[in-house]
C-alpha cells in the first residue's frame, strides 16, 4: 500500500514499475493512493509520466487499485487488510504516511532520505539505501540525476518485495516490531506525557 499527495515525489511512479515486475512472479494486489497528475519539486517531466501511469492503471485495474484521495479513516482501515507500507521516496520531511501504516502493522519499504531512518530500518522494516551524503539529502537536481535516483530505487524495491513476499513470515515478524516501534519510541500519549514533565520543570 502507498499513500502520498505528490504521486512522483513520494515514489509512487518507481512502486508501479516495480510491481509491474513483480506481478510477473507472484499473485499481488495493489492500493495507490496520489495524485499523478501533478509535478513537483522532486519530479520532471523529462522523467515522470502522467500519461504513462494513466494507461498502467487503466491496463492493470484488476489488481492495481489507484485512488488520487481518500479520506483519512477509509485510509487507515484499508491499510489494515493490506501487508506491507510502501513510502520510497525521493525527498521527505518525516513521512506520516510511515507512522500510520506502522500503527497498523505494516512493515515498510522506505528510502533512507531524510528523517526516515529514525522512524524505518531494517529491524522493522526494509530500507532502499540512496543517501550518499550525512544530511539526508539526495542530488536529484537535473534530470539525468533524478533518472538514475529513480532506476536505483525501482531496482532495490523490486529485490524487496520479492524477499518480502517469498517469506511471509518476515513480513508478520516486522509487522509486530514495526507496531511495537510506534508504542516505544512515536506514540502520541508518551510524548504529551514527556513534553508536559519538561514544561512543569520549565515553571518550577
Amino acid at each position: 500500500m502507498f499513500c502520498g499527495k505528490d504521486f512522483f515525489r513520494k515514489g509512487g511512479s518507481e512502486i508501479v514499475k516495480a510491481l509491474l515486475k513483480v506481478r510477473k512472479e507472484f499473485e499481488v494486489e495493489a492500493f495507490l493512493i496520489g495524485d499523478y497528475k501533478h509535478i513537483d519539486y522532486a519530479s520532471s517531466w523529462k522523467v515522470d509520466s502522467m500519461d504513462e501511469m494513466q494507461t498502467i492503471f487503466a491496463n492493470n485495474e484488476s489488481w492495481l487499485h489507484h485512488y488520487k484521495s481518500m479520506n483519512n479513516q477509509d485510509m487507515l482501515s484499508l491499510a489494515k487488510k493490506c501487508h506491507i507500507g510502501l513510502l520510497p521516496t525521493r525527498h521527505d520531511t518525516f513521512g506520516y504516511s510511515l507512522l500510520e501504516f506502522q500503527a497498523c502493522g505494516l512493515p515498510c519499504i522506505t528510502t533512507d532520505v531524510c528523517s526516515l531512518p529514525e522512524v524505518n530500518n531494517n529491524e522493522v522494516g526494509w530500507i532502499v539505501k540512496v543517501c550518499q551524503s550525512n544530511d539526508g539529502r539526495v542530488d536529484f537536481s537535473t534530470p539525468d540525476k533524478l533518472r538514475v535516483l529513480s532506476q536505483n530505487i525501482e531496482g532495490d524495491l523490486f529485490t524487496k518485495l520479492c524477499e518480502a513476499i517469498s517469506k511471509p513470515d518476515i513480513i508478520i515478524e516486522k509487522g509486530l516490531r514495526a507496531l511495537e516501534n510506534i508504542s516505544k519510541n512515536h506514540s502520541p500519549q508518551k510524548y504529551e506525557n514527556f513534553l508536559g514533565v519538561l514544561y512543569n520543570e520549565a515553571l518550577v
